[in-house]
C-alpha cells in the first residue's frame, strides 16, 4: 500500500505501510465552518525535547479546508492544498486572511510555483492543475499519470512523481503537455525536489532517493536511505531527507550518492525546508516543528504544536505549518537566534 494512502486512513497505523517506529495516521475531521484567523494568538507549547529552546511562538492559526497537507510560499501568498477537500486556499501572509479558495481536482496534495503559475498535483484524479495567481482560476488541467504526488519546478520544466505508475513525468509548461516519462525512479515515488542542479525523487516504501539529470532526463544514480525518506532539501552543500519511519534526518552526499550521517529528531518526520538560516522539519509526533543546524543537522530548537504537522513554508518573516488534524495552518514567529 502506498504511503500517501496510508497517511490518509483514519484511525490506521503506520504498520500498514512499513515496519519500525509505528505512529498513528491522521484521523479524518470535518472541515472548519469558516476561513478566518483565530481571534487571539496562542503561545507555543513547551519543547518536546528537554533542554532545547523554543523554535518559535504561534502568532495565529488560520482555518482552512479539510485535510491541509501541501504548503508553499509563492507569488506573495501562502498556498495550502486540502487533500480531503479538493481545494486550495490562498492566504495573505501579512494579514493571515484567506483571500481565495480555488477548486482543483480530487485530492490536491503537493504544489510548486514557476512560469507565473501555481502547480497542483491531484492525487485522486490523476491530474495536474495550473492556477493563475492573477485571477485565482485554474487555467489548465493535464493528465500526469496515476496518483501524481510530489511536484517541483526547474530546468524549464515541471516534474511530477506518479506513485502508482512508479514514474516521473516531465511537463513542458509552454505547450502544457508531457514531454518525457522517466522510469527507474523507485517504488511508489512520493516527493520531488529540484536542488543542487538535479531532480531528486524520494521513494519511502523502497528506501531510496533517485537522482535525475534535468538536462537529459536520465536517471544518473540512486542512494539507499533507510527509514522512509520523504521530503528533501538542500543545505550546506548536502541533500537532506526527512525519514518518516525512523524519525530522523539523513545527510546525503549529492555527488557520491551516499548517506554520510543520520540524526535522530522526532517520530513521523515528514517535511523539510531550508529557510531563515536553518533547516526546518515538521513531524507528526507529537506534532512539532524543529529548527536544525543547516550544516550538521543538529537539533537547535523545537516547538510542540499539538496537532500533526505537515510541511512548512516561510513568508513575510514567519513560518507557516499545515496542521492536518485541526484543518488549520499555524503562523509561527521564529525565535531570535
Amino acid at each position: 500500500m502506498r504511503l500517501r494512502k496510508c497517511l490518509a486512513l483514519a484511525a490506521a497505523v503506520l504498520t500498514a505501510c512499513g515496519s519500525g517506529g509505528a505512529t498513528p495516521a491522521p484521523a479524518s475531521h470535518r472541515p472548519s465552518p469558516s476561513l478566518t484567523v483565530t481571534a487571539s494568538a496562542s503561545a507555543a507549547s513547551p519543547s518536546p525535547t528537554p533542554g532545547l529552546p523554543e523554535a518559535g511562538t504561534v502568532a495565529a492559526t488560520v482555518a482552512v479546508g479539510k485535510g491541509p497537507d501541501g504548503l508553499i510560499a509563492a507569488a506573495g501568498s501562502v498556498w495550502v492544498a486540502h487533500f480531503e477537500g479538493s481545494t486550495v486556499s490562498r492566504i495573505d501572509p501579512a494579514t493571515g486572511r484567506v483571500t481565495a479558495t480555488i477548486r482543483t481536482g480530487a485530492g490536491p496534495v503537493r504544489m510548486a510555483y514557476g512560469f507565473g503559475s501555481t502547480w497542483v498535483s491531484n492525487y485522486h484524479d490523476n491530474t495536474v492543475s495550473r492556477i493563475d495567481p492573477g485571477t485565482n482560476r485554474v487555467t489548465a488541467v493535464l493528465h500526469a499519470g496515476l496518483e501524481p504526488d510530489g511536484i517541483a519546478v526547474g530546468a524549464g520544466s515541471v516534474w511530477v512523481a506518479n506513485a502508482l505508475d512508479g514514474t516521473v513525468v516531465r511537463i513542458d509548461p509552454a505547450a502544457m503537455r508531457v514531454q518525457a516519462v522517466i522510469h527507474r525512479v523507485g517504488q511508489d515515488p512520493s516527493e520531488v525536489t529540484f536542488a543542487l542542479g538535479s531532480v531528486w525523487v524520494s521513494s519511502p516504501d523502497e528506501g531510496k532517493v533517485t537522482r535525475i539529470d534535468p538536462q537529459t532526463g536520465k536517471v544518473t544514480g540512486a542512494v539507499g536511505v533507510d527509514g522512509g525518506p520523504l521530503a528533501t532539501a538542500a543545505s550546506g552543500g548536502s541533500l537532506w531527507a526527512a525519514l518518516y519511519f525512523q524519525g530522523a534526518v539523513a545527510r546525503i552526499d549529492p555527488v557520491h550518492l551516499r548517506v554520510t550521517d543520520t540524526i535522530p529528531v522526532s517520530a513521523g518526520a515528514n517535511g523539510l525546508i531550508h529557510a531563515h538560516g536553518a533547516l526546518w522539519l515538521t513531524a507528526d509526533e507529537p506534532g512539532s516543528l524543529w529548527k536544525l543546524d543547516p550544516r550538521s543537522g543538529t537539533p537547535l530548537a523545537t516547538t510542540t504544536l499539538g496537532h500533526q504537522a505537515k510541511l512548512a513554508a516561510f513568508a513575510n518573516g514567519s513560518l507557516w505549518v499545515a496542521l492536518s488534524e485541526s484543518n488549520r495552518v499555524a503562523r509561527i514567529s521564529p525565535a531570535e537566534g
